[in-house]
């Protein structure tokens, strides 16, 4: 990670302010006060792996105050923070809830008013996440945000230490790895999400969120070939059977989703340009495919016409860069 402020380097004077001014860039504009008089323990580092940022945080104890006016001054509506705890605990208040965290949970905190104040010496670990990534298959952010993410579950153990040590490998990642290690640890989130409101959640409420956390793993993973009923009910921690019953009170199936999603996107392949570099069997092999025996026929019965003849009718159809 990137060293972007340690209080040793200032006069304790001059440390805080500064502090606050490299904090409030970083992660949001806040109002903090120190809660005790005693040596100053500030640190700030930074790390972004794939689409999302780490913010590490060595602090003293020290309270955190988001208001309406300090949020009017960074706009960051499109991102939401998970706050993972290294040692230490914080108390964390938004939205009606108030939670403490403590070492290995996480809570989820949104762009509104809010209140976090770090009891003892801690070491916590702040996420900035895409706010769609979790809506989409959690629905509204509101309905978790200082929700104690955790409480000795081993999820959220799991997902806490999968961040760590991801950090710790930060340097020897390639750019597609860091991409796609960030993506794995955000459906963590998801998942050990969703399991705690499970809890709380009525079993008509519980059975919406599987349905639509089942749709986004689609969306995200229909390239997959060996994605299947079983492995999407694995992947979400239900039975075949359940899973098939959620799909089929929405008057679907979990196949015709799962092949609605593959042949959409092959079409939408077939009539790009930019694609069209690609022999017909990548592309079947690239949209989950087994082979492009199995892709032909498919999309024949469809679209109605073969990919081939398709991928033709729709490049000549295109305007040419001159046009």
């Amino acid at each position: 990670m990137r060293k972007l402020f340690s209080a040793s380097d200032y006069s304790k004077r001059s440390a805080f302010k500064c502090w606050q001014e490299a904090v409030s860039e970083r992660v949001r504009s806040l109002k903090m006060i120190l809660l005790d008089d005693g040596p100053l323990s500030l640190d700030l580092e930074e790390a972004i792996l794939g689409n999302v940022k780490f913010i590490k945080l060595n602090c003293s104890p020290i309270h955190f105050r988001a208001t309406h006016e300090t949020l009017r001054v960074s706009d960051q509506s499109g991102t939401v923070l998970a706050i993972m705890v290294l040692s230490g605990n914080i108390v964390c208040d938004q939205d009606g809830r108030t939670s403490v965290i403590e070492r290995g949970n996480f809570a989820i905190i949104d762009r509104s008013p809010n209140n976090i104040a770090c009891r003892d010496k801690s070491h916590i670990v702040i996420l900035q996440i895409p706010r769609k990534k979790l809506e989409q298959p959690l629905g509204s952010v509101r309905r978790f945000t200082a929700l104690n993410i955790g409480n000795g579950s081993p999820s959220a153990h799991l997902t806490s230490n999968y961040f760590i040590d991801l950090l710790q490998l930060e340097e020897r990642l390639s750019p597609d790895a860091a991409k796609t290690m960030s993506s794995i640890g955000i459906d963590l989130i998801v998942a050990t999400i969703a399991e705690r409101l499970a809890q709380d959640a009525p079993k008509s409420l519980n059975n919406a969120i599987l349905f639509q956390r089942a749709k986004a793993h689609i969306c995200q993973n229909f390239g997959d070939v060996d994605l299947d009923v079983s492995s999407l009910a694995a992947s979400i921690g239900v039975s075949v059977r359940h899973l098939q019953v959620l799909f089929k009170r929405h008057e679907c199936s979990v196949s015709g989703c799962l092949w609605d999603h593959r042949l959409k996107a092959s079409a939408r392949l077939l009539s790009s340009r930019g694609h069209a570099h690609l022999s017909i069997g990548e592309l079947a092999y690239g949209c989950g495919f087994e082979n492009q025996a199995h892709f032909s026929r498919r999309f024949k019965d469809a679209y109605g016409i073969a990919p081939r003849l398709y991928r033709q009718d729709q490049l000549r159809n295109l305007p040419t860069r001159n046009e």
